[in-house]
């Protein structure tokens, strides 16, 4: 074991024992530090890379069952939350549409009407990305970084402004639609967390029209790209555009088929606030759908490469939200830390959100972020008399924001091919926290007031 590892072995181990040392006074109880020393021991194994996620992941809500802070069954109850199956068929059905292509038609197409220049293509994949997560949510992180790739690729622009613009475009035109299009794997699990704290139903048709003010935000960012990293070299990639649309020929039977059931499905997604059947019902039908008789367009292989152990990692941290809410944390923190925010106000408030969200970045993955804070900042919005979702959306909008590839594994994937200076990733993301900001305060929050979400 490197010197490195063993030092991060040691605060693993030391911080959770000193947890535990911390006097019991002012609400914290027993039974609270020992949450607090397993979480921490979990969250900074997660942190630091320590064990393969999976491990930590099993091990932490029969760690909280085993020290008697809740039964066991309460430990597991996420199991039981349809964030989970959702998730599972979410896999499912991406695995699917990455075997047959169907992003890579749509994104090519999206960058022809775009004009195949070096600024169409960024406005393309944003248009791409859309299109493809209001059709299937939050499916499309390897693919879009692959796509970018391969655009990169095939104009031989290797390390370069021109090639950091496309990538970085790519990644922001997968992840920003989920602003504004609920991800079950992503703000899904937030929301999850704060169902745990109060009463909270949000369905897809809610969370878009709830936050549909973001969808031009893309469009924002990709300009911001194309001046960012203008480009030195001229792109005319109509003529590749046209050979690859040429190339992969007419839609395949399978293709329709599985289009077919995206078309049900997407339509499905939307009707929800009329039919009121919950969203995960949608997604078992789906992939049902998909091994069909007359359809057969899932094959096995796609249900074995199934990423089991992200499922793992999202019952984990929705454990922490559960375990937390049983034993009152969140009322603790809450009742720490508003009497100091007298007199601020709710937009106030919501900046205040925002900010832990970014700084929290800096230590927590998002998803850990989502569970080992989003029932404090629940309990918060309820003690301050500010409704949840709009502090729920904050929150998630500032664990978006990054300044090193480290703080977020979805936009790492893409900084991974090797085509991105670290400086350009640096300007880009802290250029994008900047005008994130802005746009949320003065645009955002202004549609919130209008809509009485605020």
């Amino acid at each position: 074991m490197d010197r490195t590892k063993q030092i991060k072995w040691l605060l693993t181990i030391i911080i959770p024992i000193l947890i535990l040392f911390v006097p019991e006074t002012g609400g914290i109880t027993k039974e609270i530090k020992v949450f607090f020393a397993i979480t921490v021991a979990a969250i900074l194994c997660f942190a630091f890379e320590l064990l393969n996620n999976m491990i930590p992941s099993l091990l932490l809500p029969f760690a909280y069952a085993v020290t008697n802070l809740v039964p066991l069954e309460v430990a597991l109850k996420p199991w039981t939350v349809t964030v989970v199956w959702t998730v599972l068929c979410g896999f499912i059905l991406s695995l699917v549409l990455e075997r047959i292509g169907l992003l890579q038609r749509l994104a090519c197409w999206c960058i022809l009407k775009s004009g195949g220049t070096y600024n169409g293509i960024l406005y393309g994949l944003v248009v791409a990305g859309i299109v493809a997560n209001l059709i299937l949510p939050g499916a499309w992180s390897v693919a879009f970084a692959a796509l970018g790739y391969g655009i990169c690729k095939a104009f031989n622009l290797g390390k370069s402004k021109e090639a950091a613009g496309i990538m970085m475009t790519a990644a922001m035109a997968n992840l920003m639609p989920g602003f504004f299009v609920m991800d079950p794997s992503n703000v899904g699990v937030l929301i999850g967390v704060a169902g745990g704290v109060t009463d909270l139903t949000i369905t897809y048709t809610d969370y878009l029209m709830q936050n549909i003010i973001f969808l031009p935000f893309g469009f924002v960012m990709a300009f911001t790209m194309s001046k960012l990293f203008k480009a030195n070299v001229t792109i005319e990639g109509k003529a590749y555009f046209k050979a690859q649309l040429e190339e992969m020929g007419a839609f395949k039977k399978e293709e329709k088929k599985v289009l077919g059931v995206l078309i049900f499905f997407f339509l499905f997604l939307i009707t929800s606030n009329i039919h009121g059947i919950g969203l995960v019902y949608g997604y078992i039908f789906a992939v049902i759908l998909l091994y069909m008789p007359g359809i057969d367009a899932g094959t096995k292989e796609d249900i074995q490469r199934v990423n089991y152990p992200f499922l793992f990692f999202i019952t984990s941290c929705m454990s922490i939200g559960q375990v937390a809410n049983v034993l009152g944390v969140g009322e603790l923190i809450s009742s720490s830390i508003i009497p100091h925010l007298g007199g601020i106000g709710p937009i106030g408030f919501l900046f205040i959100i925002w900010l832990i969200a970014v700084l929290t970045n800096f230590l927590l993955t998002p998803l850990a972020a989502m569970a080992a804070l989003g029932a404090p900042i629940t309990q918060m919005a309820l003690d301050m008399g500010v409704r949840v979702e709009p502090v729920l959306y904050t929150f998630f909008n500032g664990l978006d924001q990054i300044i090193m590839p480290y703080e977020y594994a979805l936009y790492m994937i893409c900084f991974s091919y090797g085509l991105i200076h670290i400086k350009d990733f640096i300007k880009a993301f802290s250029t994008k926290m900047l005008i994130s900001v802005i746009y949320l305060f003065l645009i955002v929050v202004p549609y919130w007031k209008l809509i009485g979400l605020l």
